[in-house]
């Protein structure tokens, strides 16, 4: 029952950092800037959704997930480096799929 409440309350703090950070972002910097990074994030979030078991809902000034702790740290990383850092999405997915097949490899191991 604590697990539960703690999971919760760490899956809201990390999604209002999340928004907090892209507000910052859409009022510091410049908006077309903002909105292309936006716009490349929203064509791949279907792919982030599936590989992360989040929902995942992209506005064009927050992104809203919903999921288990572990698939919330994997998203908010990729909203960050491609809307930060100016880093693709595609980029972020083909290490998280390089990741989960050495994980079941491992897992098939033992």
């Amino acid at each position: 029952m604590k697990t539960e409440t703690k999971d919760s309350v760490a899956e809201a703090v990390i999604c209002n950092f999340l928004t907090f950070l892209i507000d910052l972002y859409y009022f510091l910097f410049m908006q077309e800037d903002f909105l292309e990074r936006v716009e490349l994030l929203k064509s791949s979030a279907e792919d982030i959704a599936r590989l992360t078991s989040c929902q995942i809902l992209i506005g064009e000034v927050f992104v809203f997930t919903v999921g288990n702790s572990g698939g919330l740290r994997i998203v908010r990383k990729v909203v960050e480096d491609c809307i930060l850092y100016r880093m693709p999405p595609a980029d972020n997915i083909k290490f998280i799929r390089m990741q989960l097949a050495t994980k079941k490899l491992e897992d098939l191991r033992l």
